[in-house]
């Protein structure tokens, strides 16, 4: 492996891995299982296929999560609870998209394969500290029963 493509490598692995702390920093403390079987498979596979390939099966771990959670919150909620619920998840749907957007927009005018696992990342995370609050609000139900 070449110098260069070495660091290449390790440079985009440690943005997604930052990029994951970061967010678990943001979201919870905890140690989630997503996070280390997104941590387990980066480490098996360096490409820039396999880094994509890896963050966005975690992406879809981390929507199923959401919309367990989701669900899970809103059979908590009486009607105004629930009412108020789903109008906060619209608007964190519109704000989901359009920061989607301004990711794809940013990430078009840059040269270079090591963006792609980035704006891969940065979308997983997105989703991610979602999954995280509803999670958070759903224990915060769960030990004041």
């Amino acid at each position: 492996m070449t110098k260069n493509l070495s660091i290449s490598i390790s440079l985009i692995l440690s943005f997604v891995l930052f990029s994951s702390v970061a967010s678990a920093e943001e979201g919870t403390k905890k140690d989630h299982p997503i996070d280390r079987t997104l941590e387990i498979c980066l480490q098996k596979d360096f490409t820039t296929a396999g880094m994509v390939e890896c963050i966005g099966r975690a992406y879809e771990m981390w929507d199923r999560e959401l919309n367990r959670a989701y669900n899970a919150l809103n059979r908590q909620l009486d009607a105004k609870g629930k009412a108020s619920l789903k109008k906060a998840q619209l608007a964190w749907l519109k704000y989901r998209d359009a920061e989607f957007e301004l990711l794809d927009r940013i990430y078009s005018g840059l040269q270079g394969t090591i963006y792609i696992p980035a704006r891969a990342s940065n979308r997983l995370d997105i989703v991610r500290v979602r999954a995280l609050e509803l999670n958070q609000y759903l224990e915060l139900l769960q030990q004041n029963q």
